[in-house]
């Protein structure tokens, strides 16, 4: 699986070599003894793991227990430093970037809660795409006084645009964007923070094509991702003996390493069981090469004895 996507261009190269590292470094401990420096630099492996594949945040805190019990003062000292280089560095570039510490991905949805109440004359929703037209008068005056209650200077008229997401409108103003929702004859305005809704958007279901549809059927995304064409067990058989061993792992709970490798599989295990519950969109992976992409960077781990 590492050759195969050692030739892409990916976070998850980067992150696949940072497991790896966190892996030796601590293994080198555990059997010459316990090193600052080389447990600084596990620590900034982990957390680059982290900073290039976001699920590899639920391995963190297992790297952290081995660590503690190879040495509580060298984790203290060498470990949790090295962490909170990499993290220091991760929010900086963020808030440099887009004056967030969240990364784009995280910015998918709405903001809080300015205002709520009837929709006034215009239809309930439906579960459909809000047409702006319907909009009336009387709700688009109710929302003008709340947005000037909120001191957020408005235009004369309320422009209203469709967003790419059921009973959503999209409201424009010289200062900023707000969300007005509709849901079972009630409106609620929100702030606005979904960084892949704007005015020509792929993201929207009239542009988006292929894979990029998601697969409705949850059942159905779930068979292609473990044993489909694509699947994560039929397209490398390898991955079948991985089970064998996490149960061999459990039983031999003596050295560090077996603990990291058995807990890599949780960590892989947790990143695709989620996918299925996920909305429709996010479950693009089912029908190509992701899910094998997507465990590339806990491969080392399953790979160390």
């Amino acid at each position: 699986m590492l050759p195969t996507f050692a030739i892409t261009r990916s976070s998850l190269l980067p992150a696949a070599a940072a497991t790896a590292v966190s892996l030796w470094l601590l293994d080198r401990q555990a059997r010459f003894g316990p090193s600052l420096g080389k447990m600084f630099l596990a620590g900034m492996a982990i957390a680059m793991l982290v900073a290039n594949e976001l699920p590899g945040l639920s391995l963190l805190p297992l790297w952290g227990l081995i660590a503690l019990r190879l040495s509580i003062r060298h984790t203290l000292l060498g470990f949790l430093p090295g962490i909170a280089l990499v993290a220091a560095a991760f929010f900086a570039t963020n808030w440099l970037a887009h004056e967030s510490l969240r990364p784009p991905y995280m910015h998918r949805g709405v903001g809080p809660t300015i205002a709520s109440g009837d929709l006034l004359g215009t239809p309930a929703a439906t579960d459909r795409f809000w047409d702006p037209e319907e909009v009336s008068p009387q709700l688009k005056a109710t929302i003008s006084a709340a947005l000037a209650a909120n001191n957020q200077p408005t235009p004369d008229e309320l422009k209203f645009t469709a967003s790419r997401t059921a009973n959503r409108l999209r409201i424009d103003t010289p200062a900023e964007t707000f969300a007005v929702d509709r849901s079972e004859g009630q409106f609620t305005l929100r702030g606005w923070d979904d960084w892949y809704d704007y005015p020509g958007t792929y993201w929207n279901d009239t542009n988006r094509r292929g894979i990029d549809l998601g697969e409705p059927s949850r059942l159905t995304y779930t068979l292609h991702m473990l044993i489909g064409h694509h699947g994560i067990f039929l397209i490398t058989p390898a991955w079948w003996l991985s089970l064998l061993g996490v149960a061999a792992w459990y039983r031999r709970w003596r050295q560090p390493a077996d603990a990291g490798s058995s807990g890599s599989f949780g960590d892989f295990g947790e990143n695709k069981a989620g996918k299925p519950a996920k909305p429709v969109e996010p479950r693009r992976a089912g029908r190509s090469g992701k899910p094998r992409e997507q465990a590339h960077p806990y491969t080392p781990a399953f790979l160390t004895r």
